[in-house]
């Protein structure tokens, strides 16, 4: 899978692949991890927004990421945010594993 997203930079367009966790990250470890924090963290009054945290974590290495999803509609994306990939998206598939 390839997806592209147009960036504005320097008021030039450019485009810029999306990358996807099991592409950059092969031996992550994904785990139920539930969010203790507001329960409308992320949202607008609708219940959309742009980073809503899930009660799923992401391990690269020694550190573990919430996964968000971006929600403007009847679907979302779930995504990583890490130091060098600010929007890294999480598939459902890489989620399959874990046992809630």
């Amino acid at each position: 899978m390839v997806g592209y997203a147009s960036t504005k930079a320097n008021k030039v367009m450019t485009e810029q692949r999306c990358s996807y966790l099991g592409e950059v990250f092969p031996d992550f470890i994904a785990e139920l991890r539930p969010f203790k924090g507001h329960p409308y963290a992320g949202r607008s009054q609708d219940g959309y927004g742009r980073k809503i945290p899930t009660d799923y974590a992401i391990r690269l290495g020694a550190r573990w990421h919430r996964v968000y999803v971006c929600c403007f509609g009847n679907a979302g994306t779930a995504y990583i945010i890490t130091k060098d990939h600010p929007f890294l998206v999480v598939l459902d598939g890489d989620l399959i594993s874990v046992k809630g």
